[in-house]
């Protein structure tokens, strides 16, 4: 064997050894991704968790949220505040999923499913006249979403 055939020899092994580098490659960057995704899935669940619990632990907040859904109105300043504030603790929660599924780094099944319950909330009253009165505290991307599903909502669609 001469030196031309050992140095032949050496770039087709390195050649594998590339080859064989970049699957590695890519095996731990899909494994990666998927830990990504379900860390942010876990962590979107826990805050949604936490808003429910926060409602449904303290009997006070809970009857002003029921009551600020049908008529935001009748509420006291204080019990609106309290209202709006849990609203926009929770709707965060939305723009957040929201915001994953566009850039891929969240599971869009989790938004679709919540998108149910984005539009039942759309259909109270005290939760359409709430967003209406916050168009400062959401992105723009995440406010055209919610529109469009309010005038679907609105439509019956």
């Amino acid at each position: 064997m001469s030196i031309q055939d050992l140095g032949s020899l050496g770039e087709l092994i390195a050649a594998i050894a590339t080859v064989v580098t970049l699957a590695y490659l890519a095996v731990q960057i899909r494994q990666s991704t998927y830990a990504t995704r379900a860390a942010s899935f876990q962590s979107v669940t826990d805050s949604i968790n936490f808003v429910n619990m926060s409602v449904t632990q303290n009997s006070e907040l809970s009857r002003i949220y029921v009551a600020g859904m049908k008529d935001r109105g009748s509420l006291t300043e204080e019990e609106r505040h309290r209202f709006d504030f849990t609203l926009l603790s929770y709707w965060h929660v939305f723009e957040t999923m929201h915001y994953q599924a566009l850039v891929g780094a969240g599971e869009s099944g989790l938004m679709s499913a919540e998108e149910r319950s984005i539009r039942a909330a759309l259909e109270m009253p005290g939760i359409r006249e709430w967003w209406s009165e916050n168009p400062y505290a959401f992105g723009p991307d995440f406010r055209e979403y919610i529109d469009r599903l309010a005038a679907e909502t609105a439509a019956g669609a």
